[in-house]
């Protein structure tokens, strides 16, 4: 009779798993569903939401609701959050600017900078890390008062720090990881299907990357495999990224603020440890090269499918489609004849079927 009674009982906890797993998603919260969020980040129970227009919200009640907070910002867009202490940084089109009362004031600390458009900050130990659009990385060793070139003429789009070990997510060329503190860097980024890497997050020793058209993904391994975790999202585009507590929270591109609990896509992630395999992609990008204005785009198609390949400019918008078909199975070359097109950074996207990659091209003339 007791082995009868456990077996009911375990059945009876397997459909809960099965239906509680079934129903786990992201849902979006209240507000700020007309605006870009680029960034967010968490301090003390307080949610801040870096927006277009210049505008820095935040929230006292777990996202209920909004409030602006942004006195002193001269900026047109936020971009990025970095939480020291009682002081947090905000990397703007205008440079960085810091608040140290919760967002009543915020001042402008840009002495050194020579880039002024700063899509990324970290801090590892003593030293504060910015990423600038082509600019380089610069560092400061004081809190913001005065800034030093670290590495120059990258684009550093964002950061995640856990001790010594740094994720640095780029604009075309994936997620690299230093063990080192910045001294040497290594490509850490199997399983990511989108080499446009706009946000990353830390919680212990899981990772989470936003991506621009792959979604959120998840590693538990220090990056050495991911997993796509994007049930229920009505968009592919995850700008921004910030843990909260039990919760984890992810600012789109136009769709709002979504939040999702930790728990759901950790235990996902460890009840199937083979999604990764699952969720490979079935087509590659292969060199992009230049020959003059002709740019070459090569894919693989192992499969017969529908294949689309288009170009964007770096605000999202359709510049070109190369091709947009039922391919069969096999490999193919494109040739994008970039003369007519200003000199600038375009987002080249690859779809074939429900599997996409991206990769960035900067047109040189």
């Amino acid at each position: 009779m007791n082995k009868l009674i456990a077996q009911f009982v375990f059945f009876f906890e397997l459909v809960f798993f099965i239906a509680h797993s079934a129903s786990a998603q992201w849902v979006k919260t209240n507000g700020l569903v007309d605006r870009n969020v680029y960034c967010l980040a968490a301090s003390g129970g307080i949610i801040f939401a870096g927006t277009d227009g210049g505008a820095i919200f935040l929230s006292t009640d777990n996202g209920t609701n909004w409030t602006a907070a942004d006195s002193g910002i001269t900026a047109t867009l936020v971009r990025s959050f970095l939480v020291r202490g009682d002081t947090i940084f905000a990397g703007t089109d205008s440079g960085v600017f810091l608040t140290a009362n919760n967002g009543t004031s915020w001042n402008a600390v840009n002495s050194g900078l020579t880039d002024m458009h700063v899509h990324s900050l970290a801090v590892s130990g003593g030293t504060i890390f910015a990423g600038t659009d082509g600019g380089g990385i610069f560092l400061s060793t004081d809190n913001g008062k005065s800034w030093n070139t670290a590495i120059s003429g990258v684009i550093g789009w964002s950061f995640a720090v856990n001790g010594s070990t740094i994720f640095a997510g780029t604009m075309g060329s994936g997620i690299f990881l230093s063990t080192d503190n910045g001294t040497s860097w290594n490509a850490a980024d199997s399983g990511v299907t989108s080499t446009l890497i706009w946000s990353l997050a830390m919680n212990g020793g899981t990772i989470f990357a936003g991506t621009y058209g792959g979604g959120v993904f998840l590693s538990t391994n220090n990056g050495t495999s991911w997993n796509a975790v994007d049930s229920g999202f009505t968009t592919a585009d995850v700008q921004s990224l910030a843990v909260s507590g039990g919760t984890i929270f992810a600012g789109t591109n136009g769709e709002g603020i979504w939040r999702r609990p930790l728990s759901e896509m950790i235990g996902s992630m460890n009840a199937h440890p083979q999604q990764e395999i699952l969720n490979q992609a079935h087509f590659k990008i292969g060199t992009v090269s230049h020959a003059g204005a002709m740019v070459a785009i090569e894919c693989v198609v192992p499969h017969s499918d529908q294949v689309a390949v288009e170009i964007y400019d770096l605000t999202g918008r359709g510049i070109t489609s190369l091709v947009n078909q039922h391919l069969d199975a096999g490999s193919y070359r494109y040739l994008w004849d970039t003369h007519a097109f200003t000199q600038s950074c375009y987002v080249v996207r690859m779809q074939a079927g429900k599997t996409a990659f991206m990769n960035m091209v900067k047109i040189v003339h």
